[in-house]
């Protein structure tokens, strides 16, 4: 694959539920898309729509918390809201005819999610 990925998983107040920090990614990747995920959890949309003013304003409200950049994801779990992000890296390598999921307006619904999702399905 070669590409190095962290994925965030949280729930509507910005917990992290579930994490995945492959091999090689970096430290900063991690914390970047944990505020991607509360970003998108948050707003109840994709990130990285928000304006450079507004998004530097809401950097530095949030202490990094929250960020304008693309690739948070709102999801829901069963009608419950939650957020999902990749690191910038494995976005901005990720290509599909179609638009990118972060570029859609609509939240991405996980009713049958399977394949060690029960866990986390508890868990929000």
């Amino acid at each position: 694959m070669g590409v190095r990925r962290c994925f965030v998983v949280v729930d509507a107040s910005g917990e992290t539920i579930a994490s995945l920090r492959m091999d090689g990614a970096r430290y900063l990747n991690m914390h970047t898309a944990r505020a991607k995920a509360r970003t998108a959890a948050s707003i109840n949309a994709a990130t990285g729509a928000m304006s450079f003013e507004a998004g530097v304003a809401a950097a530095v409200a949030s202490r990094g918390g929250v960020t304008s950049l693309p690739s948070g994801l709102p999801i829901r779990f069963d009608s419950r809201l939650a957020g999902l992000a990749l690191d910038r890296e494995a976005a901005s390598r990720t290509s599909t005819s179609r638009a990118p999921p972060w570029q859609r307006s609509a939240p991405i619904c996980c009713e049958g999610v399977r394949s060690g999702s029960a866990a986390l399905q508890k868990a929000i």
